[in-house]
């Protein structure tokens, strides 16, 4: 009856405390949940699932289905902590999340198309995606052959 308000009151003292000392409420938050989790191991054990079905949860409400469930909300945190630490070097990036329309549509399309080639067009690397594609009937790769059609004004040999 008080271990757990114990707890809590040092997980607070030490959240203020680095909120202080850091300026940064990332940083006190990760010490002031490390104070929980190494006094209480089990809260981790039952907050990581809950913590999981929620995301799935959230992202199901705004159409985004994870296969995997929580490695597939790992990978694209890793990504997003990735891109973010990119972005502050000034170094240019691209992160590419399958949502192809196969829902809404019926089947895949390319929506939008970013490139930021230096050695190349980018009118010749949609050719040369095209032309990889050619030999496949695989629905993403009819998406890519077809975007690149509309682009190029010019029908890609099947």
């Amino acid at each position: 009856r008080i271990f757990a308000p114990c707890v809590l009151v040092l997980s607070i003292g030490t959240l203020i405390t680095w909120l202080i000392i850091s300026h940064s409420i990332a940083t006190a938050l990760i010490f002031a949940v490390s104070v929980v989790v190494v006094a209480c191991p089990c809260a981790l054990g039952l907050a990581a699932p809950t913590a999981i079905i929620c995301g799935c949860g959230i992202g199901a409400r705004f159409g985004v289905l994870f296969k995997t469930g929580g490695e597939g909300l790992e990978r694209l945190a890793e990504t997003v902590q990735s891109s973010q630490r990119t972005l502050e070097t000034n170094k240019k990036i691209a992160v590419a999340i399958d949502k192809t329309g196969t829902l809404t549509l019926g089947e895949p399309a390319v929506v939008e198309f970013k490139f930021w080639g230096e050695d190349i067009k980018e009118y010749e690397f949609l050719a040369l995606a095209a032309a990889a594609e050619r030999e496949s009937d695989h629905p993403v790769a009819v998406a890519i052959r077809r975007y690149a059609e509309l682009q190029l004004g010019a029908v890609v040999c099947t």
